[in-house]
């Protein structure tokens, strides 16, 4: 089954202000995602399959660090209510095509979660990040607005109550 609410957030460096690239995924074709953030065409995606996603307008700073955070709860009524999207504690104004779904898909046949890259199988990687990863956070629970302005700087200590997964890197 898939998963009814969760947050992914990421603190991360920009070399490049332009290109279209992976910041991270699972999925193994268009049609058989469970959960992508791209950059392409000056917008960052937010992808939960070829059909329904998100997106907004963002212009990477090369000058300075970001943090990025995706909070989904499959229990909103509407797509607003269901996933909203921080960069540096600030909400951004999403626009959608399609529905977000209450539960997230399962990939069939299975994908690994990628980091930097789009992963179409063993020996189909492309659309590579263009910058450094400095953490990364998934979370149980979708993180409240105060939570995830709260965790614009901190990083966590990799114990915290409702941290599924956690890559220092």
């Amino acid at each position: 089954a898939g998963k009814t609410q969760f947050t992914l957030e990421m603190r991360m460096h920009f070399d490049n202000s332009d290109g279209e690239y992976t910041i991270i995924g699972q999925r193994t074709s268009d049609q058989n995602r469970t959960f992508v953030i791209q950059r392409w065409s000056g917008a960052l995606y937010i992808l939960f399959d070829g059909s329904n996603y998100a997106f907004c307008p963002f212009d990477a700073c090369t000058t300075e660090r970001s943090h990025l955070a995706a909070v989904y709860n499959g229990a909103g009524a509407a797509n607003t209510d269901r996933l909203k999207f921080y960069i540096n504690g600030v909400a951004q104004t999403l626009a959608f095509t399609g529905t977000i779904p209450a539960a997230t898909l399962v990939t069939s046949p299975s994908a690994d979660l990628v980091l930097g890259c789009e992963n179409n199988g063993p020996g189909a990687q492309l659309q590579f990040f263009d910058g450094q990863l400095g953490e990364v956070c998934i979370w149980d629970h979708a993180l409240t607005p105060a939570e995830v302005s709260g965790r614009v700087i901190p990083e966590v200590a990799g114990t915290e109550s409702g941290l599924m997964e956690y890559f220092g890197i």
